[in-house]
């Protein structure tokens, strides 16, 4: 039986400041001193290596990521169909063209509610919140053209080779907390599930295939998730005129980030066999999100209720 795991994103941020001083001008002095910062303040061991504009984190861990406990949820009779539902979204760009496919169930029929929940470990919990803080002490402070533009974080369990790699934007997690966005960050942090037998006892990382990423890659990585997000664990699941709620949000992504190397879009829905091409002009009709305002000042202090974050289970609100 095949579990498939949908993870948002996981911010761990601790509920006290962080001071950022002697900061860094070098990347490689920023490097240095991350992971100085994660061994020295919570016992850390990663690995950062550098790859053009892209930081790679490497987090071998000794523990399980995740905890499996019972529910005692209990699956009721009456469930009713639902009006949406995602079978199966991918997507790439190639050239100028991103494409995107995907299948929508009309009226399907839930399935039963597993006996069982899944929990972050906590002591998982604690690392990542470390790196988070770490990010912010040792690269915060370079200026743009050194800093990193994405950065890739890959924890893994060393006794099974399974983890998970998150992918994020330097300057996302820089709005975040300085407070300009809050629940969106985490449809803009790409979390995918990983496993690989090489993997296994490797500590330092090495048959991790480290690459530069590209804006594409990230693009299309955060578009298949808020898709997911938006007919799967959105408090405001689409009830009908699928192809446009895909379609402003694959509008809405692109221009949060002012993106604009590409010529068309295209857009299947498998079930329908119905294919949809659009160019620029035509996409910007379906954006209906506001320019975000960055707020100045001091770094905003987040608490988080980590608690409830696990595979499948978790939920914001901003999404619509």
């Amino acid at each position: 039986m095949k579990h498939s795991f949908l993870i948002l994103s996981i911010l761990f941020l601790c509920s006290a400041g962080c001071i950022q001083k002697d900061i860094p001008y070098t990347l490689s002095e920023a490097e240095k001193t991350f992971t100085e910062f994660c061994k020295a303040e919570g016992d850390v061991d990663v690995t950062a290596r550098s790859v053009g504009r892209t930081l790679w984190v490497y987090l071998p861990l000794k523990i399980s990521l995740f905890n499996i406990k019972a529910s005692g949820q209990k699956t009721t009779a009456d469930k009713q169909p639902t009006p949406l539902s995602l079978s199966a979204i991918d997507g790439e760009k190639s050239s100028s063209l991103f494409s995107f496919r995907y299948d929508i169930i009309p009226d399907a029929l839930p399935g039963d509610t597993p006996p069982y929940g899944m929990q972050y470990n906590e002591e998982f919990t604690a690392k990542r919140r470390i790196l988070y803080y770490g990010l912010q002490e040792s690269f915060f402070g370079l200026p743009e053209e050194a800093a990193p533009r994405f950065v890739v974080i890959v924890s893994v369990d060393l006794s099974t080779g399974i983890g998970m790699k998150s992918t994020l934007c330097l300057a996302d997690l820089k709005k975040y907390m300085t407070g300009a966005i809050f629940d969106d960050y985490m449809l803009r942090e790409v979390a995918d599930m990983v496993g690989d037998p090489a993997l296994i006892g490797d500590m330092a990382g090495r048959a991790l295939e480290r690459t530069d990423v590209p804006w594409a890659e990230f693009l299309t990585g955060q578009i298949k998730q808020r898709i997911r997000f938006k007919f799967t664990q959105s408090d405001f699941k689409p009830e009908a005129d699928p192809d446009r709620v895909i379609t402003t949000i694959v509008a809405n992504t692109l221009a949060l980030y002012e993106f604009e190397d590409f010529e068309k879009i295209r857009l299947y829905n498998w079930r329908d066999k119905r294919e949809m091409l659009f160019d620029k002009e035509q996409l910007r009709s379906f954006v209906d999100v506001l320019p975000e305002k960055e707020r100045a000042g001091r770094f905003t202090t987040i608490k988080f209720d980590t608690s409830n974050f696990a595979p499948g289970g978790q939920k914001g609100t901003g999404d619509k």
